[in-house]
């Protein structure tokens, strides 16, 4: 398997670079932090269950992102892991066999071919 070039990187650049702007995560916080934004999350994050969920997304969370827009349901909400995965997704989506896509580098590109090839 080719290097997954994008990370590789990251891997030079990511922790000693002032500024770094290409980042697809947030700020980075202590889970302390996270905590002290909402009063009882300390209790709610005991209490959270760490396991595997719907493929679409928990359902509870899926509702919250729903509830943030004025005319989508939980139905058409898809928790992804990572921004990668969405732009995959979404990418299958739209493109098709013979279609072409323009990207920035470095980027972590499949084998030489067409999509679906």
């Amino acid at each position: 398997m080719s290097p997954f070039r994008i990370e590789r990187f990251y891997a030079r650049y990511e922790h000693t670079t002032r500024y770094m702007l290409s980042s697809s995560d947030c700020e980075s916080r202590t889970i302390g932090e996270l905590l002290d934004l909402e009063p009882g999350a300390q209790e709610g994050l005991l209490e959270s269950w760490c396991g595997y969920t719907e493929p679409l997304g928990a359902p509870a969370l899926r509702q919250a992102i729903s509830s943030l827009y004025e005319r989508t349901g939980a139905g058409e909400v898809v928790v992804t892991s990572c921004a990668e995965e969405g732009i995959f997704l979404l990418y299958h989506a739209v493109l098709r066999p013979g279609d072409h896509a323009i990207v920035e580098t470095p980027v972590a590109a499949p084998a030489r071919g067409r999509l679906g090839a």
